[in-house]
């Protein structure tokens, strides 16, 4: 019982946060008037829930997909480390992934090689309760595997539900903000290498204001309508929910020993998005605008102190994302990670009547499987470097 309402904490909890982490972002990229700093934070609240909206719209249509890539070039002055960083740099993936729920179909292409020589090639595709996959060269005849658990295209189902209690926890919380929690200040930052004031609007959550926000919380969510939502997604009891959210305003689970400080930072003429800081106790996380498309990021305890930037940029259907890490356990890089959003949702061809069940695969076919693997020169050499490797450790 005690873990069910914790989860049912967090979750809320977890909703707010991203709310505020994602909505500074996107309330200040192009906004250009005077706003009071609780304005800032609700207008942000507003966007956040339009993006998510359209979002939620696109995957409602039942169709949607796209490309994933992901490179690395990271290192560190461990010997040992460096070994293990070069064959991780060495790999190239590449997943092309397209669902249709109205059809209960997915595919999955996975293409990958090592020194951009051919690893693993493979092509999935579900249908209904039966995937199919095809190993490429490795073998001739189209594999099915049963699936037993197929909630995997009731996501769209679920859209109206996400909807609910994404509107309902960003106007509640919306409505528990006051004036007073709010204030104002001004310091130099730069950016795109030039001095610029800047504006940080702050929200401060203290013990006796959370405690307000969370009567709100308690009295606005605890509703039909997003009782049963939230229930639905969450696979817990409605009455449990219910009883949770009444008890959410007086419970001591949440009480601050120091306050929350949440700093949204913009150009003071313009309005712009320049940064965002969270503080709690000795934990602060903070992510700064350098230029257009990139932004420095920094995650500091009494134990840890990760700084690196981001990279992001959107062109169309285009997603580009670059994450830069400074000495962080040792490593230091970038990771590199695009998306290709598809247009169309075209599935293969698969000959599903000749499909050989995976269970009744021949002691002859297994063997033609691991012969062709071997043959692989991506991972011959793949093979031969985890020995170079293990050589020098062992």
């Amino acid at each position: 019982m005690q873990d069910k309402k914790k989860k049912v904490y967090l979750l809320i909890l977890g909703c707010l946060f991203i709310i505020l982490c994602l909505g500074g972002v996107l309330f200040f990229l192009n906004k250009k008037e005077f706003v009071s700093p609780k304005t800032i934070f609700t207008t942000a609240l507003k966007r956040v829930y339009e993006k998510g909206k359209t979002e939620l719209e696109d995957i409602n249509q039942g169709k949607f997909g796209g490309v994933i890539t992901l490179k690395t070039d990271l290192k560190s002055d461990q010997e040992d480390l460096q070994k293990v960083l070069e064959i991780i740099n060495a790999l190239d993936l590449q997943i092309d992934s397209k669902m249709n729920t109205n059809e209960e179909k997915m595919q999955m292409d996975l293409k990958s090689s090592f020194k951009e020589k051919a690893l693993l090639d493979l092509n999935m595709q579900i249908q209904n309760t039966q995937a199919y996959l095809s190993l490429g060269s490795l073998f001739d005849k189209t594999l099915s595997v049963p699936v037993t658990n197929n909630d995997l295209f009731t996501i769209d189902k679920k859209v109206k539900d996400y909807s609910v209690v994404l509107e309902k926890v960003m106007t509640a919380f919306e409505k528990s903000l006051k004036d007073e929690y709010f204030s104002q200040a001004e310091e130099t930052r730069t950016i795109a290498n030039k001095e610029e004031t800047v504006k940080k609007s702050i929200l401060t959550i203290t013990e006796e204001n959370l405690k307000e926000i969370l009567q709100v919380l308690s009295t606005e969510l605890n509703n039909e309508e997003f009782i049963s939502s939230f229930a639905n997604l969450s696979n817990l009891d409605k009455n449990e929910i219910k009883t949770d959210l009444e008890k959410m305003a007086t419970t001591e689970e949440f009480s601050l020993e120091n306050s929350i400080t949440i700093q949204l930072y913009t150009y003071k003429l313009q309005n712009e998005f320049a940064g965002l800081e969270i503080q709690a106790d000795q934990a602060k996380i903070s992510l700064f605008k350098t230029d257009d498309s990139t932004y420095s990021y920094a995650l500091e305890d009494e134990e840890i102190d990760y700084t690196g930037s981001i990279f992001y940029q959107e062109q169309g259907d285009l997603l580009k994302v670059s994450i830069t890490l400074n000495d962080i356990e040792n490593i230091s890089g970038t990771i590199h990670f695009t998306f290709q959003k598809a247009k169309d949702i075209v599935f293969d061809t698969i000959d599903t009547q000749s499909a050989v069940s995976i269970e009744s695969l021949s002691e002859s076919d297994q063997y033609t499987i691991l012969e062709n693997i071997q043959k692989q020169e991506g991972i011959l050499e793949l093979i031969q470097a985890f020995q170079n490797f293990n050589s020098l450790t062992f």
